[in-house]
C-alpha cells in the first residue's frame, strides 16, 4: 500500500509542537525579563540603603567623638579648679582650655553653696561676660549638677540667638568640690552631621538626649515631630526607633513623604544612635528621597524591556523560519543545533568549574564522588572516580565526613543551599578555615544530584585579623599619645614642687624620705609615658647595611652582666660570613635587646637563653634572628595578645607591656615579620625575619 504523504503546507504535529515551544519560550523570556527587572530594582534599593547607612555611621562616629570631647574638657576643668593654684592662675588655665576649640563659648565655676567663683569666656570669641539668659542657664545647669553629683548634666537648647547652644555641667562626687558649667555651641559640635544633607534630596532629623528635636534638623521635619499628636504611623515608628537608640533603615511611602513636604517619591529613612559617655543618647535620622533612584529604575526598566523586545523579535523570526523550512531539514537542523549547544555547554561548564578558585565536587544520591574540579584534584590524593566520599577525602576525620554528609542530606531534603561558614576543618591533612556549601541539583542527572563547594578562607581570615589588629594598634597609639601628653604636664608640675619642698626641708627631715618616694615614683611614671610616646610615634628607620656579627658582639657586652646577675646562661651563635641586613642599627639593637631581656625575665636561676642567626627563605631571602629560652612559657590562650599594647605576663610594676609591641612595630617598619611560639613549662622561641641588604646588582651583601 502506498504511504499517504501530508499535503504541502499542512501543519505537522512536530511543527505545531515547535511553534508551541516557541510561544512558551517567548513567555519565559517575558517572565524572566520581569523577574530580572524586579531583582535589579531590589538590589539597587538594598545597595542604596547600605550606602546611606554607612555614611550615617561615619558621621555619627565623628559626632560622638566631638560630644565626648566636651565631657573630657569639662572633667579636666573640674580637676583644675580643685587644684591649689590661685583663681588668677586657674582662670588662665581655663582660658587656655577653652581656646582649644570655638565649640566652648563660656565656662563658669560655682561654690558648693551656689555662689559664683569664676566666669571665664573663650578668648577666641569674646572677652565680655555672658548674657543674662546665658548666666541663668549656667546657674540652672549647675544647680542640677549639684543635686546629682558625679554625673554630667546637659540642658535643653537655649532659646534665642542665631545658633543652638546648650549648657553642660558637672559636680564631682566630693560634696566640697566646686560645680563647673560650660556653654557650648551645639551647632558646631553637630556640624559634621550637616555633611549628610549636602544634596537637596536629603534631610536630617536629630533628637537630643531629652528626646526633643534638635538642630540641625530640617525645619519641616522638626515641626512635624514637635507636634507629637497626629503623627502618621510610619513617622511615629521612626521616632520610636530614634528614642529607643536603634539602628537600621525604614522606607516611607510617597504619601507620607508628601505630607511632610519631602516630595511625592518614596523616602529612605536611615537611623542610628549617637551614644556618648556622659552626654546622654542622641538619635539621628537621615531621610533621603528616592526620586533619583526612581529615575534610574525607569531607565533600567526601559533598557531591559528593549532587550526583551529584541529577543522576542528574534524568537518570532526563528519561528517563521521553522514554519517555512521543510519538515525534515528543520528537524535535522534542530537536532544538530541542540547537539552542538549541549557539547559547547558541557565543555564550557568543565572549563568554568576547573577555573573556579574554590573546590567543587559533584555527588550522587549515595554520596559517591563522580567528578571534581582542578582545585580539588591538586589537593586530593590520586583516586579513581567515581569513589566514596571517605576515599576522596582520606585525611579528613570521621566527624568531618559525617558533618559533610549531614550538610548534603539537609540540602537535598530542603532543596536549598546549606552552608558552613569559616570554620576550622581538617579536610586535607592540616586544619584550615573553610566555607563549605552543599548545593542541591535535583534528580535530572543521577551522576550529579548535589555539589559540595569548598572555599579556603584561611588567608582571608588571617588578613582580616591583621587588619583588625592594625586598626586597634593605630587607635591605641593615638590614645596613648593623647593620654601621655595630658598626664606629662601635671606630673612635671607635681615633681617640681615635691623636689622644691624636699630641698627646703633637707635630707634630715622626717618627711624627706616620703618626698623622695614621690619623686622616684613620678620618675617611674615619666619613663612609662616616654615609652608610650615612643610607641605612638616610632621614628622612621634610616636603613643601611648592618653586619650581624657586630650586633652580636654588642649584644653580648650589653646583656652579659645582667644575665650573670640573674644567674642565666646567655649564648650568642652568629656565624661569620652571614649577609648584612638592611636596618637602622639603633632600632635593630632595640629589638634584640628587648627580646633577650624578656627571655631572661622568663627564666629561673640556671636557665638558658640562646640567640641564633641564619639565612632563611628562598622566595623572600631574609635573615632569621631567633631568641630562645627554657623559661616558664606563655599559656596558649595568651599567645594572641602578646604583641598588643600594655599586655604583660610580668608582675605588677615590672613591665609596661609595650616592649614587644614596639619591637613588632619596628620589625614591620623594616618590612620584616615576627613570629612567636611558646609552650608552658618548656620555653619560648621568638623569630624575627629581617630583610637582607641589597647591592646595586640586586644580590645580598656579606659582612667582611
Amino acid at each position: 500500500m502506498r504511504e499517504v504523504q501530508p499535503a504541502r503546507g499542512a501543519v505537522t504535529p512536530s511543527l505545531l509542537g515547535a511553534v508551541t515551544a516557541l510561544c512558551l519560550l517567548l513567555g519565559g523570556v517575558v517572565a524572566g525579563a520581569l523577574e530580572l527587572i524586579e531583582s535589579d530594582r531590589r538590589q539597587l534599593a538594598d545597595k542604596f540603603a547600605a550606602e546611606r547607612l554607612a555614611h550615617a555611621d561615619e558621621a555619627v562616629e565623628l559626632t560622638r567623638r566631638d560630644l565626648e570631647g566636651v565631657a573630657v574638657v569639662l572633667r579636666l576643668a573640674s580637676e583644675l579648679v580643685e587644684g591649689p593654684e590661685a583663681d588668677a592662675e586657674t582662670g588662665r588655665e581655663l582660658r587656655a582650655l577653652l581656646a582649644a576649640s570655638e565649640h566652648f563659648q563660656h565656662l563658669a565655676v560655682f561654690e558648693p553653696d551656689g555662689a559664683a567663683r569664676l566666669s571665664v569666656p573663650n578668648p577666641r570669641l569674646s572677652s565680655k561676660g555672658p548674657e543674662l539668659e546665658v548666666e541663668a542657664a549656667l546657674r540652672a545647669a549647675a544647680e542640677k549638677a549639684e543635686a546629682r553629683r558625679g554625673e554630667l548634666q546637659i540642658s535643653e537648647p537655649l532659646s534665642g540667638g542665631e545658633r543652638s547652644r546648650r549648657v553642660v555641667a558637672i559636680a564631682p562626687a566630693n560634696a566640697d568640690a566646686h560645680v563647673v558649667a560650660m556653654l557650648v555651641d551645639s551647632d558646631q559640635l553637630l556640624s559634621k552631621l550637616r555633611l549628610l544633607a549636602s544634596d537637596p534630596a536629603t534631610n536630617l532629623l536629630l533628637l537630643g538626649p531629652h528626646g526633643r528635636v534638635s538642630a540641625p534638623s530640617h525645619p519641616r521635619l522638626a515641626a512635624v515631630v514637635a507636634a507629637s499628636s497626629g503623627l502618621q504611623p510610619e513617622v511615629a515608628q521612626l521616632v520610636g526607633h530614634l528614642r529607643r537608640g536603634e539602628r537600621g533603615t525604614q522606607w516611607m511611602s510617597g504619601a507620607v513623604a508628601a505630607s511632610m513636604g519631602l516630595g511625592d517619591a518614596e523616602v529612605l529613612s536611615t537611623y542610628a544612635p549617637v551614644h556618648t559617655d556622659g552626654l546622654g543618647q542622641w538619635g539621628l535620622a537621615v531621610l533621603t528621597s528616592t526620586s533619583v533612584l526612581r529615575d534610574a529604575e525607569r531607565s533600567l526598566t526601559t533598557r531591559l524591556a528593549a532587550a526583551a523586545a529584541v529577543i522576542a523579535l528574534v524568537l518570532i523570526a526563528f519561528g517563521v523560519f521553522l514554519v517555512l523550512a521543510s519538515r525534515r531539514a528543520a528537524v535535522t537542523g534542530e537536532r544538530l543545533l541542540h547537539a552542538e549547544r549541549l557539547a559547547r555547554l558541557h565543555e564550557r561548564t568543565e572549563k568554568t568549574l576547573d577555573n573556579i578558585p574554590a573546590g567543587v565536587m559533584s555527588l550522587t544520591h549515595d554520596l559517591t564522588v563522580s567528578s571534581v574540579n582542578r582545585v580539588l584534584r591538586e589537593r586530593m590524593p590520586q583516586v579513581v572516580l567515581p569513589c566514596p566520599l571517605a576515599e576522596a577525602l582520606p585525611e579528613a576525620p570521621a566527624s568531618v565526613l559525617e558533618r559533610l554528609a549531614a550538610l548534603v542530606g539537609a540540602a537535598a531534603s530542603t532543596q536549598f543551599v546549606q552552608s558552613i561558614h569559616g570554620e576550622q576543618l581538617a579536610l586535607f591533612g592540616s586544619e584550615g578555615q573553610y566555607s563549605v556549601h552543599a548545593v542541591p541539583l535535583g534528580t535530572a542527572f543521577d551522576e550529579a544530584r548535589s555539589l559540595l563547594v569548598f572555599d579556603d578562607v584561611s588567608e582571608v581570615r588571617s588578613l582580616e585579623s591583621q587588619l583588625l589588629r592594625a586598626e586597634k594598634l593605630a587607635t591605641i597609639g593615638v590614645l596613648a599619645a593623647g593620654l601621655a601628653h595630658e598626664i606629662g604636664t601635671p606630673l612635671g608640675i607635681v615633681r617640681a614642687r615635691a623636689e622644691y619642698v624636699h630641698g627646703k626641708l633637707g635630707a634630715g627631715h622626717d618627711q624627706a624620705r616620703g618626698l623622695q618616694v614621690i619623686i622616684d615614683q613620678i620618675d617611674r611614671v615619666t619613663r612609662t609615658i616616654r615609652q608610650m610616646l615612643d610607641f605612638s610615634r616610632v621614628r622612621p628607620a634610616a636603613v643601611r647595611p648592618v653586619a650581624l656579627a657586630q650586633v652580636a658582639t654588642w649584644l653580648q657586652e650589653v646583656v652579659r652582666y645582667e644575665a650573670q646577675r640573674r644567674h642565666v646562661a646567655l649564648s650568642v651563635e652568629v656565624a661569620t660570613g652571614l649577609p648584612d641586613v638592611s636596618a637602622d642599627p639603633d632600632q635593630l639593637q632595640q629589638v634584640l635587646l628587648n627580646l633577650v631581656m624578656n627571655a631572661c625575665d622568663a627564666c629561673r636561676e640556671g636557665g638558658h637563653v640562646t640567640v641564633k642567626a641564619r639565612v632563611a627563605g628562598e622566595a623572600w631571602p631574609s635573615a632569621e634572628l631567633a631568641v630562645e629560652d627554657d623559661g616558664c612559657g606563655i599559656p596558649e590562650e595568651q599567645l594572641q595578645g602578646v604583641f598588643d599594647p600594655f599586655f604583660t605576663t610580668k608582675k605588677g610594676g615590672q613591665g609596661t607591656g609595650l616592649g614587644l609591641t614596639v619591637a613588632a612595630q619596628i620589625v614591620r617598619n623594616h618590612g620584616g615579620r615576627i613570629e612567636l611560639k611558646s609552650e608552658v613549662g618548656k620555653g619560648t622561641r621568638v623569630a624575627v625575619l629581617w630583610p637582607l641588604a641589597r647591592t646595586n646588582g640586586g644580590r645580598s651583601t656579606h659582612a667582611a
